[in-house]
């Protein structure tokens, strides 16, 4: 029995899984029974064409109930398979988050009835999961363009889940994010399925526990796939261990039986910019808002709308339809940070952006006067920090585990 610090017996979670198929629509539940509470069900309703195949591994149901069982402290037991490899990968990946956050997770033990022998996956065959935005679309184009080497996969579809950034209550909102996605995929050749569940209604910490959700719909197509994607939020320069996609444990959400990849941590915002920047069908429905989800476009005025616009800057494009006007110094100077964590990215395209602009410089004066210029700035190697002469910033190493507002750590 393995006892580690953090671990804690406080009792079990059941959980089992079913399967239907109705009007041309698969649903697959997870049935979390817990002692002296009612019976949870997680749906995950699938459109056409691809549907997962059915099977009775316990895989996906464990990587989705994980996070929510070590917040509780609760062991999961569950009734059938599930693979050797893939229970040997998630006690490394809880391992990591209860030491790094042990206010929040307990390691425990997943019990299933039956542990199934580890094999090897017997193609290239993939399926990626796509939101459309420049992180995803950036995974689908190194795939499809033969950017990757020997780590290239044969993508041969997509997934858009909606539940996460997109309410499934709000079905227009879905369908114009599924829309602006098939705009993309076509001109890959890629069909587009779609994903609706309530694994959110679980009430894990979302920033931290997102991956195990993504992971657990891409388990679900293991029967017909032998891999799958993921892409990187952060690139390996300014990888954040206090998010819940991070270099270190999203490649411990699979095993090899099931391998599921991680795609573009080696590359910047503006790089990946940069290698889609004459995609016209990435330039016209590339989507990154979060502000306005129920239009067929971007907001292009928000964080993430800027970000890209500036990312896409920094590659040599200042206008990118799908994200409105071109970007202008006055928005740039405009703008104003919120918190620490989102001068990063800025700061990252500033560090990557070739020749110098009007452009580059009202982003060098935003980051000046931020009141987290010192954090942003150590988190990127300083000989590429030209432009900004007059930040002086710290050079202790930060913590990236610790809470500030936290006591526990």
């Amino acid at each position: 029995m393995r006892v580690m610090a953090g671990e804690s017996r406080l009792g079990e979670i059941h959980i089992a899984t079913e399967s239907e198929v109705t009007n041309n629509q698969f649903c697959n539940t997870i049935l979390i029974r817990r002692r002296g509470r009612r019976e949870r069900r997680i749906f995950y309703r699938y459109s056409e064409p691809d549907f997962p195949g059915t099977s009775n591994s316990q895989n996906y149901a464990v990587v989705a109930v994980l996070p929510y069982a070590m917040a509780t402290g609760l062991d999961i037991r569950c009734f059938g398979p599930v693979d050797a490899d893939l229970i040997e990968q998630l006690e490394e990946c809880q391992d990591a988050w209860a030491m790094w956050r042990p206010d929040l997770f307990r390691v425990i033990r997943i019990l299933p009835d039956t542990i199934a022998p580890s094999r090897l996956p017997t193609s290239r065959k993939a399926i990626i999961a796509f939101s459309g935005g420049l992180d995803s679309v950036y995974s689908l184009h190194a795939h499809k363009r033969g950017l990757l080497g020997h780590r290239e996969l044969d993508i041969a579809s997509a997934i858009q889940v909606h539940g996460f950034d997109l309410p499934v209550d709000q079905p227009s909102w879905c369908e114009n994010a599924a829309g602006m996605a098939r705009g993309i995929l076509d001109a890959y050749g890629l069909p587009l399925t779609t994903v609706q569940t309530n694994w959110r209604d679980l009430e894990d910490p979302w920033n931290l526990s997102h991956i195990f959700g993504l992971a657990a719909v891409l388990h679900q197509f293991s029967a017909g796939f032998s891999h799958a994607i993921f892409s990187s939020d952060f690139s390996y320069l300014r990888g954040r261990f206090d998010w819940g996609s991070n270099p270190i444990t999203n490649r411990l959400v699979s095993g090899p039986s099931f391998p599921i990849h991680v795609t573009g941590g080696n590359k910047s915002r503006a790089a990946k910019a940069r290698a889609v920047i004459n995609e016209p069908s990435v330039l016209n429905n590339l989507r990154v808002c979060w502000l306005r989800p129920e239009s067929m476009g971007n907001c292009g005025r928000c964080k993430k709308c800027l970000l890209t616009k500036l990312s896409f800057a920094a590659a040599g494009l200042t206008h990118v339809p799908a994200l409105g006007a071109p970007v202008t110094a006055e928005d740039i100077l405009g703008f104003t940070f919120n918190e620490k964590q989102e001068t990063e990215g800025f700061m990252e395209v500033l560090a990557d952006w070739e020749g110098n602009s009007d452009l580059r410089s009202a982003l060098a004066e935003l980051l000046q006067r931020s009141d987290w210029k010192s954090a942003a700035l150590s988190a990127l190697p300083q000989p590429k920090l030209r432009g900004l002469p007059k930040i002086r910033h710290s050079l202790r190493k930060r913590n990236p585990f610790r809470n500030k507002n936290s006591n526990a750590n």
